[in-house]
Order: C-alpha cells, then structure tokens, then sequence
C-alpha cells in the first residue's frame, strides 16, 4: 500500500481474501472492491457499498457491456447512494445484500463469469 493511498492491490488473492475484503465493506472508510481478471482493464467486477447493508455488483466484460446484479423485486426508478469509491446514485434494483455480493463475486473469481444464481441486467 503506498503512504499516501488508500488502495491496496493484492496480485492472486485467495477466495477468503476477496470474501472478507467484500465483508469488511463499510460504505465509509471501505467502499469498493475490484476484481480483475486477465486484462484488468476491460474485464472486471466491481462491488461496492457496504452503507445501510446495501451493496452494487456489476461486472465490465472485454466486449464493454456492463452488467449488474438486480433485484426484480425493488423499484427501477427509485435512486439511493451506495458508496463505490464515491457516492453514486443507482436505481434501488440495483442494490442488494450483503450474500448475493458475496455469491456473485465468488463465482466470477472462480470462473471469470456472471453467477446464474442471480438476476442480471445489461447496462446501455
């Protein structure tokens, strides 16, 4: 970690590191977690949040689509801040729990792909 940073690069994290990385997510002093894959510039996820137990995932694929997990069930035209490096208004859909994080993020640092257990929305 460089003295006057506050990120923290980890080259090859175990699952465990990443989990508890994205646990330790407190919408304050801990807002974002990314995980890259082989080109680190084009293919990632990005999960984010942590304040009021809400959380973003979305993943950034080599073709440039962005996809993010949803919720079905909540408002797409409601907006809420959820802390992913910066405050950024996203639709209440959008926002998910502390599990599905989790649930979505190890499957895409196993796999390098989009977990099936979720819903996800492509972002145009």
């Amino acid at each position: 970690m460089a003295a006057d940073s506050s990120e923290l690069v980890i080259s090859h994290p175990q699952w465990r590191q990443i989990e508890d990385d994205i646990r330790g997510l407190d919408g304050k002093y801990r807002t974002l977690v990314i995980l890259g894959q082989e080109n680190t510039e084009s293919d990632y996820m990005v999960v984010g949040g942590g304040k009021d137990r809400l959380y973003w995932c979305g993943i950034y694929d080599k073709e440039g689509r962005e996809f993010v997990v949803v919720d079905p069930s909540k408002s797409s035209t409601t907006c809420v801040k959820v802390p992913t490096g910066q405050p950024t208004s996203v639709p209440l859909k959008e926002t998910i729990g502390l599990e599905d994080a989790v649930t979505a993020a190890r499957e895409y640092a196993e796999t390098g792909q989009r977990t099936t257990k979720l819903a996800w929305e492509e972002r145009k």
